[in-house]
């Protein structure tokens, strides 16, 4: 027998705003602090390394926030979409980022 959990609706929208919002924001500060860092000394192979590296961590972060209460098909289900979509949304906002560096148009 389930019984209706009033608290459900405010997990979920907290766990879809952590995994997704908050961990854009963050993996978009990281992309500044790093763009700003490997324009300024030159090194875009440790930037470029840097980057990938935060993804990861970051993206695996919000995954877990957000089916921390969710069965293992629907996480499965959940990460089919979850990883192309960050992806998607970190290279864009990256691309974005290291345009509005100064000097960073010559680099590409």
């Amino acid at each position: 027998m389930t019984t209706y959990d009033p608290e459900a609706p405010h997990r979920e929208r907290e766990a879809l705003f952590h995994g997704l919002f908050v961990t854009f924001a963050i993996q978009s500060l990281i992309t500044a602090a790093v763009g700003v860092m490997s324009n300024s000394t030159g090194q875009e192979s440790l930037g470029e390394a840097m980057l990938l590296t935060s993804f990861v961590a970051t993206s695996m972060g919000g995954f877990n926030c957000m089916t921390r209460e969710c069965s293992p098909f629907e996480r499965i289900l959940v990460g089919i979409a979850y990883f192309p979509m960050m992806l998607a949304g970190y290279w864009t906002s990256a691309l974005m980022i290291y345009l509005s560096l100064p000097g960073a148009q010559g680099n590409l």
